[in-house]
C-alpha cells in the first residue's frame, strides 16, 4: 500500500469495498471515553489532517443546506451505514473540499469516526473517497442541480 500507486480501476474497487456494510466500523460502537480520547487526539496540529491552518468559512444558510442533506441521505453515514443519534450528529461533507461548492452532488453525509478517521486520514484517502463519494451520489441520486 504505502509508496504504491493504484490504478483508477483498483483505486474504485477499494472505494466501493468502503461503503455499507463492507466498511471496517460499520455495526461497531465506541465506549464514550474512546472517542473523547480520538477527539483529543486529533485537535489541531496534533491531527494527521492539519494543513496550517487555513480554514474556509461555510456560507451563509449553510445549516439550511446541511439539514436538507442529511434528510436525504435519511439521517445516516454514508460510508458505514450509523444512523444520526441525539448526541451524535452526522457531518455533511464536501466531497471536494471546497465549502463554497453546495451543490447537492458534493455534499453527503458522514458520521464523525468516518469523516475524522477515514475521509480526512492522508491526501491519499481523500482523493480516493472524493471517487467513491462522488460515484455513490451518481448512482443513488443521479444529476442532482441544487439544494
Amino acid at each position: 500500500m504505502y509508496g504504491r500507486r493504484h490504478s483508477e480501476e483498483a483505486k474504485q474497487k477499494i472505494a466501493e469495498n468502503m461503503l455499507g456494510e463492507k466498511h471496517w466500523a460499520y455495526g461497531k460502537h465506541f465506549s464514550e471515553d474512546h472517542r473523547r480520547k480520538i477527539g483529543e487526539a486529533q485537535i489541531g496540529e496534533k491531527g494527521n489532517h492539519w494543513r496550517g491552518g487555513s480554514r474556509q468559512k461555510y456560507v451563509q444558510g449553510w445549516q439550511r443546506i446541511a439539514d436538507k442533506i442529511r434528510e436525504r441521505d435519511i439521517y445516516h453515514c454514508v460510508l458505514c451505514g450509523m444512523p444520526e443519534k441525539s448526541k451524535k450528529k452526522i457531518v455533511v461533507h464536501h466531497i471536494n473540499y471546497n465549502k463554497k461548492d453546495n451543490i447537492p452532488n458534493n455534499l453527503v453525509t458522514v458520521c464523525w469516526a468516518c469523516h475524522l478517521g477515514k475521509i480526512h486520514l492522508t491526501v491519499d484517502n481523500e482523493q480516493m473517497y472524493e471517487v467513491a463519494l462522488s460515484t455513490w451520489i451518481e448512482q443513488r441520486y443521479g444529476e442532482l442541480k441544487s439544494a
